[in-house]
């Protein structure tokens, strides 16, 4: 992920909502890049009909000057788009829509000169969505290696807390901890687990937020979300996995695979003797999430030729990857029948967000070029109960 990473930060937000029909005001456009300043004004939102098939996101509306503002904008289903306000900080970056809607996440790197060749943690600052007031910002640590800047996620299902990574002195150790959102540290995960190894660094939070599933070298751990361990689900001849979504009542998606590259998505289950496959492996991608949309099973895909994810659909458990360009990219989004996709190249990371009908076969562009100057930074779907935490693409169903 770290092509993709360098261009959005994204966490993936899905919802099983059919794309509502919403009474907009579209006389309130944001002005291009090079239309002078941005008008910002809350107000004009219809914050009764925001719901899924809504997108929240970070831009830089004037990237060639400096300093750099970011504002946050929302954007409606069909494309109407909202500038609410500026973003504090140096050069903040979106990364959490609280479950509950009332609350954004940004990650503002640290500003002040390295200490004894040792970077600081980045600021977290939780801020108001409708009013754009600071309710909460802290510095997560300090313990040990201090934190993954940008890992931090709400927790489910109304974000009245956050899960975060903090990293171990010695190399290669990390644990998940819970923080209040003033900042707080309150509880420790276990980061070793029996028949399935130490914790990669990935996590995924049940939907009514009392389980947590960590992706570890062997298969999964499931754990309480008072840190204690129920469960391990094992997997043979693999060296990792990641959780990537819910799959249906008690199922659990995952990618596996070998530290070569090649990986399958696999279904876990705490009734099942073994894991079954959902994806056959393939040596040309590495297959991280699915999504169930419109009748059919589209799977996101990293090609190991080329830094930027692919999309493709599930045939059986073959993975074809869409042919056009506007049909592809990575999911920061979905509804019942829409998958919303920042589309890019391989080489230039040039991304545009739009969303994509399977049904018809249709791409409706609502940010990046053409259609908004500028850089995003960062994109967010709806919140839903559902929250995928960590450093990959970030949520999921």
């Amino acid at each position: 992920m770290s092509a993709l990473a360098a261009v959005l930060v994204v966490a993936v937000l899905t919802t099983s909502a059919a794309m509502p029909a919403v009474a907009e005001t579209k006389s309130h456009p944001e002005r291009s890049a090079s239309s002078g300043p941005v008008r910002t004004d809350p107000a004009a939102v219809p914050w009764a009909s925001v719901g899924p098939g809504w997108l929240l996101a970070s831009w830089e509306p004037h990237p060639q000057r400096r300093p750099v503002a970011v504002y946050l904008l929302l954007v409606s289903p069909s494309g109407a788009r909202y500038p609410l306000y500026k973003l504090p900080g140096r050069e903040p970056t979106l990364i959490g829509w609280s479950g509950d809607g009332h609350r954004v996440l940004v990650d503002v790197p640290d500003p002040a000169p390295l200490s004894q060749n040792v970077p600081q943690p980045d600021r977290y600052m939780v801020i108001d969505l409708k009013s754009g007031r600071l309710e909460d910002s802290f510095k997560p640590g300090p313990s040990e290696g201090g934190s993954a800047d940008g890992t931090a996620s709400f927790t489910t299902p109304h974000g009245l807390a956050l899960l975060d990574v903090n990293l171990g002195s010695a190399a290669g150790v990390q644990w998940l901890e819970r923080y209040t959102l003033s900042g707080v540290p309150r509880l420790r995960y276990p980061n070793a687990f029996p028949r399935v190894g130490m914790w990669r660094g990935e996590w995924l939070e049940s939907p009514n937020g009392t389980q947590i599933v960590m992706g570890a070298d062997k298969g999964l751990a499931i754990v309480n979300n008072d840190g204690t361990l129920a469960a391990t689900l094992p997997i043979r001849h693999v060296d990792y996995c990641d959780p990537s979504s819910f799959w249906g009542a008690g199922i659990i998606l995952a990618n596996c695979g070998l530290n070569n590259g090649s990986s399958t998505l696999f279904e876990f289950s705490q009734t099942w003797s073994k894991p079954r496959e959902l994806t056959a492996p393939s040596p040309e991608a590495d297959y991280f999430d699915a999504w169930r949309v419109d009748g059919r099973v589209f799977v996101q895909a990293f090609p190991l030729s080329c830094g930027y994810p692919e999309l493709g659909e599930l045939h059986g458990n073959r993975v074809v990857l869409l042919a056009h360009p506007s049909e592809s990219g990575i999911v920061v989004g979905t509804t019942s029948t829409s998958l919303a996709l920042a589309s890019g190249e391989c080489q230039s990371g040039s991304s545009g967000i739009g969303w994509y009908r399977p049904s018809t076969n249709t791409y409706a562009q609502v940010l990046g070029p053409p259609v908004l100057g500028g850089d995003l930074t960062g994109v967010v779907g709806y919140p839903t109960p559902f929250a995928v935490g960590g450093g990959g693409p970030g949520g999921g169903p």
